[in-house]
């Protein structure tokens, strides 16, 4: 649980103060008119200010996103100018700064695959920690008809999570090879893999057309839909750097997009998800 500190006029919480202590080890990260460090023992640091980027409370946001300009100014993604951005445009820019530094990282394809898959705890939820379900338990779960008349709130609602799939997936895009390893290519692969074998088997039923008005126009059915779909792009697609890594397993992903994208379209699945498996096979 996170703790809380007050005095008489305010409410201090851990991530408030994480904010205030980054903004004030701002001027060590980059020094005026200079690059910023891109030590390696910094890129934990730079995750936590950018999962603040993405925090629930708007001050803190806005008090990383001043950090952010300050370090940004000046980069790889900024490299002649200073730069004042707000909280959501910060929050991409620095994804892409993170890629540029870091492309031999493990450590960041191990997390840019865990903010994709929303497993990654966050800074404003210490809690959200959890094992990844199969796909397929988690489409039993969606197909349950709801009772329940009120559901319970996410704790971070600014938290966009079509967004994150976005801007990671383009962050693994960027990497070299050297930053993934065999295990977590293996866990990726199997997790799609299977999860395209599912939506394709329940898509291809007669109880699984359910258009509009069923399991495949939730929200959550959706936002997997987009985690699935894009990080299967990522591992068929030409342009990734560790393809080599997969061998045939690029194939059997391949065929299995291609047997989901006739299938969803006899079960009129979401136009969009539709798209996005299109251009995962022409990138393939």
């Amino acid at each position: 649980m996170e703790k809380k500190y007050t005095n008489k006029t305010k409410e201090f919480t851990t991530r408030y103060a994480a904010s205030k202590s980054i903004a004030a080890f701002a001027q060590a990260l980059r020094q005026p008119d200079r690059q910023p460090r891109v030590d390696g023992v910094l890129l934990e640091t730079y995750l936590i200010l950018y999962d603040l980027l993405n925090d629930d409370d708007e001050e803190i946001r806005d008090i990383a996103a001043s950090t952010a300009s300050h370090i940004l100014s000046y980069s790889s993604v900024s490299p002649d100018r200073a730069v004042t951005l707000s909280p959501l445009n910060a929050s991409e820019l620095f994804a892409t700064f993170l890629a540029d530094n870091y492309v031999d990282s493990r450590a960041l394809s191990t997390r840019a695959v865990r903010y994709i898959l929303g497993q990654e705890p966050r800074i404003s939820n210490a809690n959200s920690e959890r094992s990844l379900p199969t796909v397929s338990t988690t489409v039993a779960e969606l197909r349950k008809e709801r009772t329940v008349l009120f559901e319970e709130e996410k704790q971070n609602l600014f938290i966009e999570e079509v967004r994150e799939v976005d801007v990671w997936s383009v962050v693994l895009m960027r990497l070299n090879k050297d930053a993934f390893a065999e295990g977590l290519l293996s866990e990726t692969f199997t997790w799609v893999s299977e999860g395209l074998a599912c939506f394709s088997e329940i898509l291809g039923r007669q109880d699984g057309e359910d258009g509009m008005i069923g399991w495949i126009a939730k929200a959550e059915a959706y936002t997997l839909g987009v985690q699935l779909i894009s990080l299967a792009g990522v591992l068929v697609s030409r342009e990734f750097k560790a393809l080599n890594m997969l061998g045939g397993r690029r194939a059997v992903l391949r065929e299995q997009l291609q047997t989901l994208l006739e299938c969803g379209k006899k079960a009129l699945l979401h136009d969009d998800l539709v798209s996005r498996i299109q251009s995962a096979l022409e990138a393939s």
